[in-house]
């Protein structure tokens, strides 16, 4: 009864809402807050996740780069226009005294491009997500160099459009339904999801042992509810882009208060 399509990045589904393909999708804040400034009829309806633990500057193992402040001369492959590109060049780099130009990026919007990237010497240093990270450890390819906690939570919004809370309220209820009880079922019975998540990567042709997935897993957070410490966070990062940073993509402080909607979220709280 329903239909999925698999993204690289938040904002390739946010971009397939705006064409009417989708009608849900997890969108960064980034992609999230330059959508609501080009007006794309869409509302955020909780949290998909928390990815800093899960998001990693990495390097080949074998590389002697140890630090963000060795990058220096050196290349990153990054996606663009997402919210691990805007951190890293408004927060990362400068807080190791960094400023443009003292580096090269590569957009690579692929997390599977990464790996080989490094290995042919292409890039020094990667933005990596799960679980492209634990595989990579896994088999010996690649070392952690930092996560970005310290610079940005990296919450990802679950969004739908206006047109399909219109339309059919109760099917974006029962979606969030059946999305808190797999936040329920990651939390409660990790390794089981993860077994759940090796099928799945069965499926791209991936072996993967369930410890590898586990780990990854580990490192997400499940943290549904839409605080105003999270609209408070996407005030800021809406002030940070007006203002110019990264590359100030957004000409007008959209109206965050309206983004969100947590009466779908509690409904479906209710009837869990």
């Amino acid at each position: 009864e329903v239909e999925w399509r698999k993204f690289f990045l938040g904002k390739e589904g946010r971009d397939a809402m705006i064409a009417g393909a989708i009608d849900v999708n997890a969108t960064a804040p980034t992609p999230f807050l330059i959508g609501l400034d080009k007006g794309v009829p869409f509302t955020a309806v909780a949290v998909n996740s928390m990815i800093c633990a899960a998001t990693h500057l990495v390097t080949l193992k074998s590389s002697d780069i140890n630090s963000v402040s060795q990058l220096r001369g050196r290349k990153i492959g990054l996606p663009k226009g997402t919210i691990t590109e805007y951190v890293f060049l408004t927060r990362t780099a400068p807080s190791y005294g960094l400023k443009p130009g003292d580096f090269q990026v590569a957009n690579i919007p692929d997390p599977k491009d990464m790996a080989p990237s490094l290995i042919a010497k292409a890039i020094d240093m990667a933005s990596l997500g799960e679980p492209h990270s634990s595989i990579g450890e896994y088999d010996g390819t690649i070392r952690v160099v930092e996560d970005y906690c310290k610079y940005d939570p990296l919450p990802f919004m679950l969004t739908v459009t206006n047109k399909a809370i219109k339309e059919n309220p109760d099917a974006v209820v029962a979606y969030l339904r059946g999305w808190l009880r797999a936040v329920k079922f990651l939390k409660e019975e990790p390794q089981k999801a993860a077994a759940v998540y090796v099928e799945e990567q069965k499926s791209l042709g991936r072996e993967i042992p369930v410890v590898v997935i586990d780990k990854a897993l580990q490192r997400m957070k499940w943290e549904p509810d839409l605080t105003p410490t999270l609209e408070k966070y996407l005030v800021d990062q809406a002030k940070d882009l007006v203002a110019g940073a990264g590359e100030g993509r957004i000409n007008a402080m959209p109206d965050v208060a309206e983004g969100p909607n947590r009466d779908l979220r509690a409904r479906a709280q209710e009837a869990a």
